[in-house]
């Protein structure tokens, strides 16, 4: 079970010898019912504070989050739509992501390349603020002038080579990227992998068998493809693997947040309506976009399996990968 239907939080108050008081609360989960979700929470909430009384440390609470930060805790997520045990669900976002327990994703980021503006652009600002202070003290609107020109000359300068700088750098981290693909396909020749273009980098889908996240060959190969280790940690806390279907808001020009924040399922009824409301607003600007773009196949490509082979299907349709459209 990677993302339950139901819900629930229990808590459990427990006293030491010593006086020392604690409330201890923990989710439940379940797929049968919200009875059987609350008999779990109860269940795992008393066996923590249980373990607290013998002198163990233990949380007074988990996080309530969506996906990513729970450890121990499955996907927190509305689902949308399922096909045998490959599930959609919309993350905290609003973005429509992809959940599977077998089927190989994934990613290979950019990851956050510093520019020139990111290293000198908190320098420019304070040089500009002293600049302005010292203009007032010695009540010259010349030298103000002056300071605030020469900031904003420098500040266009620096934007020019933070691009190309930017650029240069991505270009390299991408180029290294392909290489790690390569390499590790050379080594593994068996491996049937289809190559996507995202926003960020790149994804992988494996085509030739299914896997275990937690397995040991999938260690070995996202380390040697140089996952994202964000997107790695992930795959082994929630056991599953993911790919997001639909563009992020912000990358699409949608300004205003999925509410209420954080986008936790499940959510209050009377938060259901404007919650809808946002959502039919972001389909519409999402079906507009792709979240990646198919490449190109590498390996034994005659080697398919049908499980990976109808997640293939099913990923390519929802993220409009064979399409033209701009990626978001």
């Amino acid at each position: 079970m990677i993302v339950p239907t139901y819900w629930a939080e229990n808590s459990q108050k427990r006293q030491r010898p010593n006086g020392k008081r604690i409330t201890i609360r923990r989710f439940g989960w379940s797929d049968l019912s919200q009875q059987d979700a609350l008999r779990m929470a109860t269940q795992r909430a008393t066996e923590a504070a249980d373990r607290w009384l013998t002198g163990a440390t233990t949380p007074n609470r988990e996080p309530k989050v969506p996906y990513n930060g729970a450890d121990g805790v499955p996907i927190r997520e509305e689902i949308v739509t399922r096909q045998g045990e490959t599930i959609i669900t919309r993350n905290g976002y609003g973005a429509r992501c992809m959940n599977t327990p077998s089927v190989l994703f994934a990613d290979l980021d950019l990851g956050n390349i510093r520019t020139l503006a990111d290293r000198y652009g908190c320098h420019l600002y304070l040089a500009a603020a002293i600049g302005i202070i010292l203009a007032v003290y010695l009540k010259s609107i010349t030298i103000a002038a002056i300071v605030l020109a020469t900031s904003w000359i420098i500040s266009k300068t620096l934007a020019s080579l933070s691009a190309k700088n930017h650029s240069s750098q991505a270009a390299a981290t991408s180029a290294r990227l392909r290489e790690n693909i390569t390499r590790f396909i050379q080594a593994h020749p068996h491996w049937h992998l289809r190559v996507y273009q995202t926003p960020a980098g790149f994804r992988l889908l494996a085509m030739h068998q299914t896997f275990d996240p937690r397995s040991e060959e999938v260690t070995q190969a996202f380390q040697a493809l140089g996952v994202d280790p964000a997107f790695f940690r992930m795959c082994r806390v929630q056991n599953c693997f993911r790919a997001r279907l639909t563009g992020k808001p912000w990358r699409m020009g949608i300004t205003n947040r999925l509410k209420p924040r954080p986008g936790v399922w499940p959510i209050k009824p009377q938060h259901l309506p404007a919650r809808q409301t946002w959502v039919e607003n972001y389909e519409t600007i999402a079906a507009t976009h792709a979240a990646c773009h198919y490449l190109e196949s590498l390996g034994n490509t005659s080697n398919t399996h049908p499980e990976a082979l109808a997640v293939q299907t099913w990923h390519d349709s929802l993220s409009q990968a064979h399409t033209s459209l701009p990626l978001a």
